[in-house]
């Protein structure tokens, strides 16, 4: 029987790994659960994007997730090496291996050091595409020293310069679709997801429903709740016949059964099946 096109899930979700008074429970017990959610939820998701990931020294809680996703290919990020960030929060890309060809991991510019972003393009049996998984610094940090505050300000700008930058060179990629997903700490009303997704030159096409951008998807009775997380494409992913969109869902169950402080953030695609290219030599 020949392959077809395959309809599969997209999932972002902040594990929450410093919110370490969310339950009375060990970050690897809480993991554990967030993993049997998404499996549960999402089965055989094609890309599974994770924020604020503890890794743990000689990788632990890493080994929760690839004993929890066997049939993944997870990715850390560019500048991330074992045991050098034990308790660094960091993100994980997970990738199915159905139709899998190979990835290459990317940096973006001005944040090759950052441990915050899985950039990645991927070549399946469905296309080529580029996967951005961000974690970007929020700047609500008054508790903290001034110093602090301020490098905190001026990382959250290098983010949002690359940002900008990588979405509007694929803003009219036809044959290369983007994919953004992720805690942007920017809700949709706000100057940056405005400026991507303005309706007279957009770069990125924001699958949430505009009906449900004041839902929360972080929600914390001590520092109030946001509409902070989302999956996004870019505006050649939409226009091109390579994939179709469904809206996204906004899961709530990871707060209220305290997996975590974010809900998780579910988009369902339909990628276009691909024969592999012929070669032959012209001259036989």
């Amino acid at each position: 029987m020949g392959k077809s096109n395959l309809t599969t899930f997209i999932v972002s979700y902040n594990a929450a790994g410093y919110a370490w008074k969310l339950s009375q429970e060990s970050w690897a017990s809480r993991l554990q659960r967030s993993c049997n959610y998404i499996r549960e939820t999402a089965p055989g998701a094609w890309v599974i994007g994770l924020s604020e990931v503890i890794p743990g020294r000689d990788d632990k809680y890493l080994a929760i997730l690839q004993k929890s996703f066997p049939e993944y290919i997870l990715v850390t990020p560019h500048a991330y090496r074992k045991n050098s960030s034990p308790r660094s929060a960091i993100n994980v890309l997970l990738i199915h291996r159905e139709g899998y060809r190979y990835h290459a991991t990317r940096t973006l510019e001005d944040l090759e050091n950052s441990l915050l972003y899985n950039y990645v393009g991927i070549d399946t049996d469905h296309g080529y595409y580029r996967v951005l998984n961000i974690h970007i610094p929020h700047t609500d940090n008054g508790d903290r020293p001034i110093w602090y505050q301020r490098n905190r300000i001026d990382l959250r700008k290098k983010f949002e310069v690359a940002l900008k930058k990588t979405c509007r060179t694929y803003a009219q990629e036809l044959e290369m679709p983007f994919v953004l997903l992720g805690d942007l700490n920017a809700t949709p009303d706000g100057s940056l997801i405005q400026e991507l997704t303005n309706p007279y030159g957009p770069c990125l096409f924001n699958a949430t429903l505009t009906r449900n951008w004041v839902t929360p998807t972080y929600i914390n009775p001590e520092r109030g709740s946001a509409h902070l997380d989302g999956i996004f494409y870019s505006t050649g992913a939409m226009q091109s016949d390579m994939l179709t969109v469904r809206e996204n869902q906004i899961l709530r169950e990871p707060v209220d059964e305290k997996m975590s402080d974010h809900c998780m953030i579910l988009g369902q695609i339909v990628m276009r099946y691909e024969e592999p290219a012929l070669y032959w030599d012209k001259e036989s």
